[in-house]
């Protein structure tokens, strides 16, 4: 049997044993209160709690019943300071000490700083494990939203990076790189208005330290701003031509298309109502991307003689009309064509596509390149000035160089 002293002893032991264990301790400043024992009420449930935590963080207790903690501090010292400033603030005149310190770095703020130091998908993986933990505070979590997200950018997956930056403007919506990453996201897909409407935000919301991106934020601005300028000034016609796909199946959802596209809405300027002012029916005729060639070999008839009556050949044949060709034209273009990817022939073309392949991109004056030739000749064939093609096309004629 073992006596009453050594069996007090090895339990002691047992106890410093454990608390050892547990990332814990008492400390030697517990002389004049003993030991947790002397915690009651409120003190006692608030240590219980605090024991739970993780992190550099301390538990003071004065002599007269009152306490304070901390967790989650930088440091061991710090988190010393703050108990017992927090105790001496609530004690009054009782003299404060530390009863129990924890000196293990916390997992999110471990994870805080891999994710931080971490590059392209190792930087994922490390965000989205210390993001998992769901602690933190939003700015915290937003910064590991923001850099999950330059990770992602940097390894190609866009969209997923995006949804990133989202998350964390909306997790702290101050958070203002998230909203400049963002901004530029949507500036390299061509949508210079809601980029321009982000980088205001991350401009409103910028914040000392760190990597300075104000004077982007406002080169982006400022370009959107004389973009829509630019674009203001366009007649209906004209935004309308960049406005909608090569094929005229839609509006154009990306490049400097999509901004005549918004522009385009923005006037109220349906699909419809673009296709028509194109010389367009509302309706897409599969066979308007078909060069005239082409277009002809289904529009006629299999004798060579006559309109193909079938619905295929009805839709051909009204395309052609469209363009002004006529049967003998289209006869007489099948005849010229030696291949399916022949030249176009301008001929039977309306005057709005042929001042559009004949003028410069600003329309004051011929375009006098090689490609452009054919189309110009055939225009000076009909007798058209710069002003008539102008004027087609829906631009102010005055100055208009000859």
């Amino acid at each position: 049997m073992f006596s009453r002293k050594t069996i007090v002893i090895r339990l002691v032991l047992a106890f410093i044993l454990a608390v050892s264990l547990s990332g814990w301790s008492l400390t030697a400043g517990a002389a004049e209160v003993s030991s947790t024992k002397n915690l009651r009420g409120g003190c006692k449930i608030q240590y219980h709690k605090w024991r739970h935590r993780e992190g550099y963080s301390a538990f003071a207790l004065s002599t007269n019943g009152g306490c304070g903690f901390n967790w989650n501090a930088t440091t061991l010292q710090q988190a010393r300071e703050i108990a017992l400033r927090d105790c001496a603030s609530i004690s009054g005149d009782g003299k404060c000490v530390i009863i129990a310190e924890k000196d293990s770095v916390p997992a999110f703020e471990e994870g805080l700083r891999q994710c931080h130091a971490a590059i392209s998908n190792i930087a994922v993986d490390t965000c989205s494990r210390t993001l998992d933990l769901n602690k933190g505070s939003p700015t915290q979590r937003a910064y590991l939203l923001n850099i999950r997200g330059n990770a992602y950018r940097a390894i190609g997956k866009i969209d997923l990076a995006h949804a990133d930056y989202v998350a964390a403007f909306k997790t702290d919506y101050r958070f203002g790189w998230a909203y400049m990453n963002s901004a530029d996201l949507h500036y390299q897909k061509g949508d210079q208005e809601r980029a321009a409407a982000e980088a205001l935000l991350a401009l409103l919301f910028y914040r000392e330290g760190g990597a300075d991106y104000r004077r982007r934020a406002r080169l982006m601005i400022e370009s959107n701003t004389k973009l829509k300028k630019l674009l203001g000034a366009k007649p209906d016609v004209t935004i309308c031509l960049t406005a909608l796909k090569f094929d005229k199946s839609g509006f154009e959802e990306r490049g400097a298309g999509s901004l005549n596209a918004r522009e385009a809405k923005r006037r109220l300027l349906s699909f419809e109502a673009c296709r028509q002012l194109l010389g367009y029916p509302a309706a897409v005729n599969p066979f308007e991307i078909k060069p005239d060639n082409q277009l002809c070999s289904s529009a006629v008839s299999k004798a060579g003689s006559a309109w193909d009556d079938s619905s295929n050949g009805r839709l051909a044949r009204a395309e052609a009309e469209r363009r002004d060709l006529s049967l003998e034209s289209c006869i007489a273009e099948i005849a010229a064509s030696v291949s399916p990817n022949a030249p176009q022939n301008p001929r039977g073309w309306r005057k709005l596509r042929l001042c559009h392949f004949a003028m410069t991109s600003n329309a004051l004056t011929w375009d006098e390149s090689a490609e452009a030739k054919p189309y110009r000749d055939e225009a000076l064939r009909r007798k058209l000035t710069a002003i008539d093609c102008r004027k087609a096309m829906g631009f102010p004629v005055a100055n208009t160089p000859e």
